[in-house]
């Protein structure tokens, strides 16, 4: 497991109720990353559309 992938994770700012079920799906940040949007949008009762955009390696959730 990569240390940039449980960063990202770590970074994402979704509810705990989310990161929870994406971790319970998934198993690891590697593997969330690694999912579909419907994968994640299932998984964790989001719309789609959020989904993707925590897939997007562009998507900077935190501010500075």
């Amino acid at each position: 497991m990569g240390i940039e992938h449980t960063l990202r994770f770590a970074n994402l700012q979704v509810s705990s109720r989310v990161a929870n079920a994406l971790l319970d799906r998934f198993g690891t940040p590697e593997a969330v990353f690694g999912a579909s949007p419907d994968e994640l949008a299932a998984a964790a009762d989001i719309p789609r559309k959020e989904a993707a955009k925590l897939l997007d390696p562009e998507f900077i959730a935190t501010s500075e």
